[in-house]
């Protein structure tokens, strides 16, 4: 963070010494990839921490997480403002002082399987439909998305994981995630760094959703951590951005 947390302490100085430490002193190579990615700690802990506290002040509920989505987004896209100037200061710095080529990309987050799951009582699940809370016993089991007791759903369309099914509220805030990829694509890309969009390319299979154990009883699915699995197919992704990208000029109008 940029600000303390009454927003008005300017902590820049500090913070972009401490980003220049970690991103281009502690290089060991004169070539630096750098990936940032965030989603769950900032839209969901963040708008359930503020919706809390908006609603001591506001007597309707959707209203009071109303104003707490819209005030967490706009913190959020200030301080992803500051962060993505700050990194492209520390290449620009990096490669004058130390002649370490420093590249930047923001890493897009997929959808959570919560996002097309709902459980029930006894488990069952099936794909979502306005209503957070809402038991979807009676699911036809013949569909081929329905799956028992637990674990991944079918692979998933581009048209589905592009146009996610409407709801209430979604797990870690994920109702969120197509607004929330494409503002903190556009920043990065605003101060001069690349996008690693892997929304498609992990959102379409089957095991790279995190799902919830609060949700499932204990059989969540946590799939999407195996390896090999969907992380070292996201860092074959990653590792040939990267080699494409250092075939071409330097970044940032450095010479």
């Amino acid at each position: 963070n940029f600000y303390d947390k009454n927003g008005r302490t300017n902590l820049r100085p500090a913070r972009e010494d401490e980003l220049y430490e970690w991103v281009v002193e502690a290089s060991t190579t004169s070539r630096r990839p750098v990936f940032f990615n965030t989603f769950q700690d900032v839209v969901g802990r963040n708008i359930y921490e503020m919706f809390e506290c908006y609603r001591g002040y506001v007597d309707d509920e959707a209203e009071a997480k109303k104003l707490a989505t819209r005030d967490v987004f706009a913190w959020w896209q200030q301080e992803l403002d500051e962060l993505a100037a700050a990194l492209r200061r520390a290449a620009i710095r990096g490669w004058r002082e130390k002649q370490i080529d420093v590249r930047v990309w923001y890493r897009t987050s997929p959808p959570a399987a919560e996002a097309w799951i709902r459980y029930g009582h006894n488990g069952h699940k099936g794909r979502a439909t306005p209503g957070f809370h809402q038991d979807p016993e009676g699911y036809p089991k013949g569909e081929p998305w329905f799956n028992e007791p637990g674990g991944a759903i079918a692979p998933l369309s581009a048209a589905e994981v592009l146009n996610p099914p409407k709801g209430s509220e979604w797990e870690y805030g994920h109702e969120h995630l197509v607004e929330f990829n494409r503002f903190s694509a556009e920043i990065f890309q605003k101060h001069g760094h690349g996008v690693l969009n892997d929304t498609l390319m992990l959102g379409m299979r089957a095991d790279a959703h995190p799902a919830s154990s609060a949700f499932s009883h204990g059989q969540g699915d946590a799939v999407h951590y195996c390896l090999p699995g969907p992380v070292s197919y996201l860092l074959d992704a990653m590792i040939g951005l990267v080699r494409d990208e250092y075939e071409t000029p330097r970044w940032y109008g450095l010479a």
